[in-house]
């Protein structure tokens, strides 16, 4: 989050929206097969049945796992983003996550890395308050309903509404750089 301050605001947005652009074409026609090849197989297997019976079963790397969101974690701090923008995608492309499994982890992993992203901003005076209120009140509203569909939806429906949304806020973002 300290860095923010040190980078121009259009520059920083541009190198968002290029970010955004690469995920989102990624989940919505995967033009880069061989990164799509990546997905790390590890040592930790699940098989998670929901309540409707659905079965989910996959594996990751804890090591390459950690690393991930560690990174993610720094560039989410960069960009003033929660980071499930940026880690939903990397679960899914990079680790293999089942959607479903990929956006309720990053439910829970965002409790830890919005409330440090708040908190750093906030040491920095980065948060408008009569913003940021109103905000994350829209947010809370918004993740009851996303869950709730959610489960009503196939996974690729999910990513291909993800990938769009990334677009149009990447074309926002380039449009407001330049």
């Amino acid at each position: 989050a300290s860095i923010v301050n040190c980078i121009k605001s259009n520059l920083f947005k541009a190198i968002f929206s290029l970010i955004l652009i690469f995920l989102s074409l990624q989940l919505i026609i995967k033009p880069w097969k061989k990164f799509s090849n990546l997905k790390i197989n590890g040592n930790y297997h699940r098989k998670i049945v929901n309540g409707k019976g659905n079965i989910y079963e996959y594996s990751i790397s804890l090591t390459k796992g950690l690393l991930i969101s560690f990174c993610v974690g720094f560039v989410s701090s960069i960009f003033g983003v929660g980071g499930g923008i940026i880690h939903v995608p990397a679960m899914i492309l990079l680790l293999g996550f089942p959607t479903h499994i990929a956006t309720a982890t990053s439910h829970f992993i965002l409790i830890f890395t919005s409330i440090t992203g708040v908190l750093t901003h906030a040491s920095l005076s980065n948060v408008k308050l009569n913003f940021a209120i109103p905000i994350g009140f829209g947010v809370i509203i918004g993740a009851q309903i996303g869950a709730f569909l959610s489960k009503k939806v196939k996974g690729k429906f999910i990513e291909k509404i993800l990938g769009l949304t990334l677009l149009m806020l990447a074309i926002r973002l380039m449009l407001e750089a330049f």
